[in-house]
């Protein structure tokens, strides 16, 4: 068993057990005396779901916490029997949360998801707060680059009406893998439940696409998990695509200047404009909007798909693409697309034979 502990400072906190170490530094707001620790189940769980080991919280944390918590755990070891455990997670004891708490917060990153999210929306009529983690995206040490996706970023949050948070932490130096980035999310949105009533993050599938590459850590299924008996964490726009998101951004000018979802590590929050994130996100501007618009891109070149791009997790949002293209008549507009996916039928055809040659020879 594994037993975490807290020490808070102020807007610093640090959480120890299991011979680990995690920071974080809070700035943006007053972060009160936390009354709950339901944040660091949430972020120790994907470790202790590899390990097989269970997680004893030394401080108050929500019953409904841990009760879901062991779902999570239940549902991965389900999934995939040979990565993961079921665990059991106790605590002390939680008391009442604090009164007077604003209704939401929301996670942004400044990536197509979470830009689509503000904008759908709308300008809010009270200040809201948003809440960027460098530690995700950029890296825990990356503090320059950081600064500079925060001002890149910045006149969205202004027009719609936001309020920026922040969190450093070095939690993914500890936290690594596929099954991890929900439950990674979710924990920072919980570490301000003293703050606030709710966290929403932004869909990164819909539910179609989630069945395509399942099981991806930010599932439909899973995202029902991040709630407690007085905080939850929840999922929006679960019913559009990334296509969808592309194209409705494009409609926007400020969006369109602080969007930021460039693979390039080392020019971001610019878009390289070759990348595969970025040649995909072409493709959808050019099919859905009849171009790549200006100041996206540093190489603003026409995109071309190959069948490259229909491979791994790729494939549900290249095909998702293809369909509303080809519905509008547009397979054209975007070179290589329907090469591509005729190719990838094409293999699946004759992997399809293969596989029926290789049963009749077992007989």
């Amino acid at each position: 068993m594994t037993t975490l502990r807290l020490s808070q400072t102020g807007n610093r906190i640090e959480l120890s057990g299991g011979n680990r170490s995690i920071a974080y530094a809070i700035a943006g707001v007053d972060l009160p005396e936390l009354t709950d620790m339901s944040f660091a189940v949430w972020h120790m769980l994907p470790l202790a779901m590899k390990s097989g080991t269970d997680l004893h919280v030394d401080g108050p944390v929500d019953p409904l916490t841990c009760e879901n918590a062991e779902r999570m755990s239940r549902t991965w070891e389900l999934w995939r029997p040979q990565d993961f455990k079921a665990v059991k997670v106790t605590a002390l004891p939680g008391g009442p949360r604090r009164t007077g708490r604003k209704e939401e917060l929301v996670m942004f990153s400044g990536g197509v998801d979470s830009t689509y999210m503000l904008l759908e929306r709308g300008r809010r009529p009270e200040p809201v707060a948003a809440l960027t983690v460098q530690g995700m995206e950029y890296g825990h040490g990356a503090d320059a680059q950081f600064q500079r996706s925060l001002r890149h970023s910045q006149p969205l949050l202004d027009a719609l009406n936001y309020r920026r948070i922040t969190v450093t932490s070095d939690l993914r130096r500890s936290i690594k893998g596929y099954h991890t980035y929900a439950s990674v999310i979710a924990g920072y949105a919980f570490l301000f439940g003293d703050l606030f009533e709710a966290g929403l993050f932004a869909a990164d599938l819909s539910w179609e696409q989630d069945l395509l590459l399942f099981p991806w850590s930010l599932n439909h299924v899973t995202n029902r998990y991040f709630v407690s008996g007085d905080f939850s964490c929840r999922a929006v726009n679960d019913d559009v695509t990334r296509a969808q998101k592309v194209e409705a951004i494009a409609e926007s000018p400020v969006a369109l200047a602080s969007v930021s979802f460039c693979i390039d590590k080392s020019i971001r929050p610019q878009n390289c404009g070759k990348c595969r994130k970025c040649v995909r996100t072409k493709a959808m501007f050019t099919g859905l909007t009849g171009g790549v618009p200006e100041g996206v891109f540093l190489d603003a070149s026409p995109p071309h798909i190959t069948h490259a791009d229909m491979l791994g997790d790729e494939r549900a949002f290249i095909f998702d693409l293809y369909q509303r293209v080809r519905d509008r008549g547009r397979l054209d507009a975007v070179p290589g697309l329907q090469e591509a996916v005729d190719g990838f039928l094409a293999r699946g055809r004759w992997q399809r034979r293969w596989d029926r040659l290789l049963k009749r020879r077992s007989r």
